[in-house]
């Protein structure tokens, strides 16, 4: 029995609509990421709780809370 009702089109209608809304997503996340940055120096400096991790010293900023590098590997 088949889990899935018209699966030869329903399948790849489902593969396309995934990528559709990963790529929608992932837009506005990176737009997001970009317009927080608005000191690039700042963010690649050493000195920082960061150390030089762009990323993760946005996440830092962003939420001001102390586990920036772990919110950092849970997206990576």
């Amino acid at each position: 029995i088949e889990e899935t009702t018209n699966a030869d089109k329903n399948g790849p209608k489902g593969i396309i609509s995934s990528i559709g809304i990963s790529i929608v997503v992932g837009w506005g996340y990176l737009l997001g990421i970009t317009f927080a940055v608005t000191n690039i120096p700042y963010l690649l400096s050493t000195e920082k709780d960061a150390c030089g991790y762009a990323f993760a010293e946005v996440l830092y900023l962003a939420s001001r809370i102390d586990m920036a590098m772990e919110l950092e590997a849970l997206f990576a």
